[in-house]
């Protein structure tokens, strides 16, 4: 079932952020937007996931394409769109699937002819909602005080990942916590999911900020938890992020910045670089979360790397004049989320808690999925809830 829609003021925070976003100018026809280097990666390497077919995990009632045709005004193609960005997104556990359908309805919108004449401002106007509506940005909502509420966040897997499942198979998971309820240690826990491109262009462009700060002052959350993919048997609490990047790695959209290990650069914010301390600490997790039973090792990492050389340290007071390198979990992308997000805490005074976990390789085949969801609960009960004591087997 589709979630409601929440807080206007977020969604048309999120569409002025993102309408003009996300285009590489190219040539093309003056009512249709360019493809970028993302979509035509889609285009290139899977013919299973053509425009044609970008629904066909689950088939929704109404494929972008027949929407694009048949919608007899404006108004009322920009309502089925949203539908369909939102059934793309309740009906999918897969991220590969996900992902690459999002990619499909993108090309539709972008190159498809409509009913009616189109300009290219409303096809960025489509492009945002549909975009925002399939990635749980439109839906996720707190409204009930009587339960623990948490945040999940996932990124898209980095495309350099994409050939390898059990790399993603994190992520997928972070789609089966979306509206997903649960008793730990004797407390009803509420999580709800949303995931963001792997993409500069994005971040810089606000989208981090205009996604959690109705969070920040939602008083019935409690905390915001970022999921990322780990290539080790164990479980890593990431303690400190940096605000700078370092990882000469291209984004999704083959985009690249200048940052170099030694030579490493603030992300952008409103146009300029973005202000704030070198590291800022995750909130502290319950005690109990380092003595979870689990098949895994639980790991507090503390160690970070300035352009002094890589320390490990007990609180960010002891490099506030050094230049950040790598936080806790490198200088990529999954580091900036959680730095964004401790950043916008910070400016708010906000008590809602932000961490960072970097998840162990699960047993990806489908029938362990319910283990692995119950795994999953299990630590997040331990990160925000105390008194654990039973066990997670695998």
């Amino acid at each position: 079932m589709t979630k409601p829609l929440f807080l206007k003021s977020l969604k048309y925070t999120l569409l002025l952020l993102w309408i003009c976003s996300n285009t590489l100018w190219a040539h093309h026809q003056p009512d249709t937007l360019p493809i970028n280097a993302e979509e035509r990666r889609l285009l290139t390497t899977s013919s299973q996931y053509s425009p044609s077919n970008a629904h066909d995990e689950k088939k929704p009632t109404q494929t972008l394409a027949s929407v694009l045709a048949s919608a007899p005004s404006f108004k009322e193609l920009k309502t089925l769109v949203l539908e369909s960005g939102l059934t793309l997104w309740s009906v999918n556990t897969d991220h590969q699937n996900l992902y690459r359908a999002r990619l499909a309805g993108r090309i539709h919108i972008k190159q498809q002819k409509a009913n009616f004449s189109l300009s290219t401002e409303q096809r960025r106007e489509l492009l945002t909602l549909y975009e925002l509506s399939s990635r749980g940005m439109l839906s996720a909502s707190f409204l009930n005080a009587g339960s623990i509420n948490l945040l999940i966040i996932g990124l898209d897997p980095s495309t350099f990942d994409m050939g390898n499942r059990r790399r993603q198979q994190p992520t997928s998971l972070v789609l089966n916590l979306d509206e997903h309820h649960w008793q730990g240690n004797g407390k009803n826990i509420h999580s709800q999911a949303v995931l963001v491109p792997n993409r500069f262009r994005d971040f810089d462009d606000g989208l981090v900020e205009g996604l959690l700060n109705p969070f920040f002052q939602n008083k019935n959350l409690q905390a915001i938890v970022i999921l990322t993919t780990g290539n080790q048997k164990q479980l890593i609490f990431q303690r400190y992020a940096g605000r700078n990047r370092s990882t000469p790695i291209p984004d999704n959209n083959n985009t690249m910045t200048s940052a170099k290990p030694y030579r490493p650069s603030p992300p952008r914010f409103q146009g300029k670089s973005l202000k704030g301390p070198e590291f800022l600490a995750s909130s502290q997790p319950d005690s109990s979360f380092f003595r979870v039973k689990l098949p895994w090792s639980v790991i507090d990492n503390r160690t970070i790397s300035t352009l002094t050389g890589t320390k490990t340290i007990e609180d960010v007071e002891e490099v506030f004049e050094e230049v950040s390198v790598t936080g806790s979990s490198g200088g990529y992308l999954p580091n900036e989320l959680t730095y964004r997000a401790l950043l916008l805490k910070q400016q708010l005074n906000s008590p809602v808690k932000v961490f960072h976990l970097q998840l162990p390789q699960f047993n990806n085949q489908k029938e362990n999925l319910t283990n692995n969801v119950f795994q999953l609960e299990q630590i997040l009960s331990a990160l925000i809830s105390p008194s654990v004591s039973g066990s997670v087997s695998d």
